[in-house]
C-alpha cells in the first residue's frame, strides 16, 4: 500500500473477483486479502482520519484509501505548473538548477563554474643530515 501499488484500495471493481459469476458483496469489501484487480492509473486517497501521519492500506479505511477524483485533481494542475515554469527558464537552466537557486526565469547567462580548490602550500624540504668532515 505504501508506494506505487496499494494492495487494498476501497474500490468495487478492484475488490470484486474478475469472474462476473462470483457474487460481489460485503464479503469482498470486508476481506483483508489483497484486491484481485489492479486500479490502473488510480491515485489512492491519502492519510487515515485516525492517524494523520501514516497511510493505512486497509479497505475499511474509506477516508484515506479510496481512489477519488479529489485526490487526483491537483496532479494535472501541478504538472502544468511545472511545465510552465520549464518554459520560462533559460535553455541552459534545468529544474534541478532552479531548485538549487542557481538560476531563475529571465536569467541572462549561466552561473560561472565553481573555482578550483586553492593549491596547498609547498611542503618545505626536510633538512639534510650534516656532511661528515673531510679527511
Amino acid at each position: 500500500g505504501i508506494g506505487p501499488e496499494p494492495a487494498r484500495p476501497r474500490h468495487r471493481s478492484a475488490s470484486c473477483d474478475r469472474d462476473y459469476d462470483v457474487p460481489c458483496g460485503v464479503e469482498a469489501l470486508e476481506s483483508n486479502s489483497a484486491n484481485p484487480n489492479y486500479v490502473l492509473g488510480g491515485i489512492v486517497g491519502g492519510l487515515s482520519a485516525a492517524n494523520d501521519t501514516a497511510y493505512a492500506d486497509e479497505r475499511s479505511n474509506a477516508v484515506g484509501n479510496e481512489p477519488l477524483i479529489t485526490s487526483a485533481a491537483p496532479v494535472p494542475a501541478l504538472a502544468l505548473a511545472v511545465r510552465r515554469l520549464q518554459a520560462q527558464l533559460p535553455e541552459w537552466c534545468s529544474l534541478g538548477m532552479y531548485c538549487e537557486g542557481l538560476c531563475a526565469p529571465g536569467a541572462d547567462a549561466p552561473p560561472p563554474p565553481p573555482l578550483p580548490p586553492s593549491p596547498s602550500p609547498p611542503v618545505p624540504p626536510s633538512p639534510s643530515p650534516p656532511l661528515p668532515p673531510s679527511p
